[in-house]
């Protein structure tokens, strides 16, 4: 941890200001994002490149007591050249199972992106209530399911075949449920800060990017997120989904529910258990 700040401390230092109009093709520095730890929708997010933007930021936000600072990634994978991020529902239950629903949403920027241009964050933020700003943003072209996402990914070159393509959504969905299970993992007995409740069951929304080598990277963590994220068109298939799912889930855990109708569901459920850990509270 000490090395990562401090490569933090001298990349911020060494980075000079960069003109946010610069189209010069050269090598991009180090670039930081900076957003509220205890704010939504996109809000308050800036760009950095230095401690005095830094520095700014926090004096302009002074309500802000709390604030998140992480490395930007440069290269991410862009489906018809505009950035996106994935938008993963997790399901935990009791104490503790915790599922990942493996319809996930391919939620992207109405612009295309620009790494050259920092100063237009319509281009860099992809959190659909920021993007639903912008009086053109259709749903139906920003808001893609997996089968979107492949064809858009073959049809921009990315991949050569259709098979070669599922191939890639297989590789990320995998490297979800690995990061959603290390993070659970990590959680286990700080109780001061994460106490999963026996009979209890609580959704969140993950929030991943994918880099041009299909590497997947952990953005946030939302505590009850928004469902209306999936836009019109995909509530029932998507939210639908989830809910049917997760109402079995935690019914199947106290016991209610036919046998054979709940193997059936096992058969063609979209949820898959990542982490199982039988946590001990404090004064267990």
């Amino acid at each position: 941890e000490y090395e990562n700040a401090l490569s933090l401390s001298t990349s911020l230092k060494n980075n000079k200001i960069r003109s946010p109009k610069s189209q010069a093709r050269v090598a991009l520095p180090p670039i930081w994002i900076l957003k509220p730890s205890t704010v939504n929708k996109g809000e308050g997010i800036r760009i950095v490149h230095c401690v005095e933007e830094v520095l700014d930021a926090v004096m302009d936000d002074s309500n802000i007591r709390e604030w998140v600072l992480q490395r930007y990634v440069n290269d991410p994978l862009l489906l018809n050249k505009k950035k996106f991020h994935i938008r993963a529902y997790v399901l935990a239950v009791s104490d503790i199972t915790v599922y990942v629903y493996n319809e996930v949403l391919f939620l992207c920027s109405a612009v295309p992106y620009n790494p050259y241009d920092t100063s237009n964050l319509m281009s860099h933020i992809t959190n659909t209530c920021y993007q639903q700003q912008k009086n053109k943003f259709d749903e139906a072209k920003y808001i893609l399911t997996w089968k979107d996402f492949e064809k858009s990914i073959l049809q921009d070159g990315t991949v050569s075949s259709e098979e070669e393509a599922n191939k890639v959504s297989k590789q990320i969905l995998e490297n979800i449920f690995l990061i959603t299970r290390d993070l659970f993992a990590a959680y286990v007995g700080q109780w001061s800060v994460f106490t999963p409740l026996k009979g209890c069951f609580e959704h969140y929304g993950f929030d991943f990017l994918v880099d041009e080598q299909f590497n997947v990277y952990l953005l946030e963590v939302n505590p009850g997120p928004d469902y209306k994220q999936t836009g019109q068109a995909l509530s029932n298939y998507i939210i639908g989904g989830l809910m049917s799912e997760t109402i079995d889930i935690a019914l199947r855990g106290v016991g209610c529910g036919n046998e054979t109708q709940t193997q059936n569901r096992n058969n063609s459920s979209k949820m898959t258990m990542v982490f199982s850990c039988q946590l001990r509270g404090p004064n267990a």
